[in-house]
């Protein structure tokens, strides 16, 4: 029972980030924190002035977030794509929507990965 208990405040805490978000084109707010609460715009003049550092940054949350969302999900977990192919996506949704926020390319990325349940991989991370 306290197992169920933990796993439901560890779904209901990453609802709360995944979900959470930052005010965005479409007038939401919420409390999104690190480099997902930055705007496409300013991710772009980041990756302008030093991409290398940019590209670790920006990956990096992204990936965290994608991870965070899969730690919460109990049956199914979404694939991950490999850090290149992240920053791929993350630039061109971004270049493509400045008005938004890097969570929002986040959230789009994670849409694009396909959903897989832990028991067709054995191997998945719990």
């Amino acid at each position: 029972m306290l197992a169920l208990i933990l796993r439901f405040a560890l779904f209901a805490a990453c609802c709360v980030v995944a979900w959470g978000g930052v005010a965005c084109a479409e007038g939401k707010h919420f409390d999104t924190k690190g480099a997902g609460a930055n705007s496409c715009a300013e991710y772009a003049k980041a990756y302008r002035s030093n991409p290398t550092q940019t590209d670790i940054m920006f990956g990096s949350w992204a990936q965290g977030y994608i991870s965070g969302i899969n730690a919460a999900m109990e049956d199914a977990y979404f694939g991950v794509r490999n850090f290149d192919e992240t920053l791929r996506f993350l630039r061109k949704y971004c270049n493509d929507h400045p008005l938004a926020n890097v969570q929002d390319a986040a959230m789009e990325l994670l849409k694009s990965l396909p959903r897989l349940t832990r028991k067709d991989d054995a191997s998945a991370p719990r």
